[in-house]
């Protein structure tokens, strides 16, 4: 079964590839136990200490009226619009980033302060920061940030004792 976590952008998937493929769509997070592990997955764009302004902007681009009104718009106006502001986010021709000091990430210290309060969670999965990390955070604790698939070709395979960060090579 395929489980899509609804991130920054893709908040337009609605229903047609629940309906077409069987596909799950979650919207927020889950805990889901597999295996004898418990995890937290995440796109990770909701989670943590949010600037005021994105809330705000996330709120609005989440509200079904909000969507319906630019779903009236037509494509040909809505879909440049849309890749202009979605690549405004970020610099395609920088580099790629990286992370030196993950315990600065606030995706890890989201998940520090979130074990306080359910201390049972052993992996912490996100995507959304477009860097790879494995941090763990104390013995049977780790956060996973799963980088992309345009610069990284990254994924997380889950062994059923531990989770191993892979990189597809179409070499391979």
């Amino acid at each position: 079964k395929i489980h899509w976590f609804i991130g920054n952008h893709d908040i337009w998937l609605f229903d047609y590839l629940s309906t077409e493929i069987g596909l799950e769509i979650v919207d927020g997070w889950q805990i889901k136990t597999i295996g004898n592990h418990k995890f937290f997955l995440s796109h990770g764009d909701g989670v943590g200490k949010l600037p005021v302004s994105f809330r705000m902007l996330r709120a609005t681009f989440r509200n079904r009226f909000c969507q319906k009104l630019y779903s009236a718009i037509h494509p040909r106006w809505t879909i440049p619009f849309a890749l202009r502001w979605s690549n405004s986010s970020r610099d395609f021709s920088a580099e790629i980033p990286v992370c030196n000091n993950p315990g600065q990430e606030p995706l890890v210290k989201f998940a520090e302060s979130y074990l306080e309060t359910d201390p049972d969670i052993n992996y912490f999965i996100f995507g959304h920061r477009h860097i790879v990390i494995d941090h763990h955070i104390r013995p049977g604790h780790e956060v996973i940030i799963l980088g992309d698939w345009i610069h990284h070709f990254s994924y997380a395979v889950y062994n059923g004792k531990n989770i191993e960060i892979c990189r597809f090579c179409a070499n391979q």
